[in-house]
């Protein structure tokens, strides 16, 4: 599954040429090569505790 803010309303049957692509290239290669780093970062307030 995506990260909604990364790819609105993303289905694998909207995508399915491109990921079909994709797959040929790591059945073919090995490997699929990102040029980009993706971090999440989650937070979380502590609702027990006073402030």
């Amino acid at each position: 599954m995506a990260i909604p803010w990364q790819i609105p309303d993303f289905s694998t049957d909207q995508y399915e040429e491109g990921l079909y692509d994709i797959y040929k290239r790591i059945q073919s290669n090995g490997f699929f090569d990102v040029k980009q780093h993706r971090f999440i970062i989650k937070a979380y307030k502590d609702l027990m505790r006073s402030s």
